[in-house]
């Protein structure tokens, strides 16, 4: 893993929803004034109104916390690059170990195992562009990034 960008072969393409930061942002702010509205209800000396926006409130602030694990993620066929807004790692499509989906509450994502440590451990972690198509099937995403990572492999292959 590299954090300086290599020579690029190719044009990068996005690979993550264009909205992965902004509604990282969004739920934090969001999760703030839920939990400023929670404090608020303290004084309105309603349990049921109190427990009921301190429940949101937690089940709110989960779930910004599951999102920040959330990356950008662009491929120029030969590296991938994840970034958040203080970090980024240029990681060689030959050290993934995998590409895998799972759904989420409201979302979908997907996780990309690679062989060693990088500043977001050892899995990166993003949400694709949507596809109405995925519903059903295997994500575009998914299958072509695992192609990318089989025809790396491949070039890498001494012989």
């Amino acid at each position: 893993m590299v954090d300086d960008s290599p020579q690029l072969r190719g044009e990068l393409r996005t690979l993550s929803s264009a909205v992965t930061e902004p509604v990282k942002a969004f739920g934090i702010a969001f999760a703030s004034v839920c939990s400023l509205i929670a404090f608020v209800s303290l004084f309105m000396r309603d349990a049921r109104v109190t427990l009921a926006a301190l429940g949101m409130t937690a089940v709110i602030w989960l779930r910004v916390w599951v999102g920040l694990r959330l990356r950008v993620v662009q491929t120029d066929g030969y590296w991938l690059l994840a970034s958040s807004l203080s970090k980024t790692a240029w990681i060689p499509l030959t050290k993934i170990i995998s590409v895998t989906r799972v759904w989420f509450p409201g979302a979908q994502r997907v996780y990309v195992e690679v062989e060693s440590e990088t500043p977001f451990g050892r899995e990166i972690v993003f949400e694709p562009q949507f596809d109405l198509g995925a519903l059903v099937g295997q994500h575009p995403v998914v299958k072509e990034l695992r192609d990318l990572v089989a025809r790396a492999k491949a070039r890498d292959v001494p012989g």
